[in-house]
């Protein structure tokens, strides 16, 4: 009966490492950038006034754009206790002061943190589990500005503007192959 009671003890045990190592606390959360005033880009391409990408690499960088916020949730994140957070108001800030037009190449990281790591209490569903969230991105500067050129206030970043510049990005390859068909035939 020794045995018996040592076995189950050591299956238990194993079982609840195993368990407890898959860190099933968590959180989720939605980032919105609805108050945004500038253009912000997940791409190295920001529009114009009038529609055209500009690449990052044809205007200036004047700062790098980076906020950090922590999002919270209970029953293993299926019940968000932070929301939507709005970031609106940092990106705004940080790009009045660096002077700057625009954000591209906007990166969302999301990160466990410390409480995630307390394994023994992750079982327990009122647990609360945290994801530390980093936004980065670089702040840039049109170079020169021509009349009617300019940076757009009103493009912020969407589903849609995404699936434009990708759109746009294609179009310009396939023209560039079918010119090199073209010369080499």
């Amino acid at each position: 009966m020794n045995r018996l009671a040592i076995g189950i003890f050591w299956v238990l045990w194993g079982s609840f490492q195993l368990f407890g190592a898959s860190g099933c606390a968590g959180a989720r959360g939605a980032l919105r950038f609805d108050e945004a005033r500038y253009p912000i880009s997940l791409s190295p391409f920001v529009e114009d006034r009038e529609g055209r990408s500009v690449a990052v690499s044809d205007m200036d960088t004047v700062g790098q754009l980076k906020i950090e916020t922590t999002v919270w949730g209970i029953f293993y994140s299926l019940i968000p206790l932070s929301g939507s957070v709005d970031v609106s108001s940092e990106i705004n800030r940080q790009i009045d002061e660096a002077g700057g037009d625009a954000v591209a190449m906007l990166t969302v990281v999301a990160d466990q943190c410390g409480v995630n790591w307390a394994w023994f209490f992750t079982f327990i569903p009122l647990w609360p589990g945290c994801t530390n969230v980093t936004i980065s991105g670089v702040i840039v500067k049109q170079k020169r500005v021509s009349k009617g050129q300019g940076i757009s206030r009103s493009t912020v970043v969407g589903k849609a503007h995404v699936v434009e510049v990708v759109k746009r990005l294609l179009r310009s390859k396939v023209e560039i192959a079918q010119k090199k068909l073209r010369t080499s035939g």
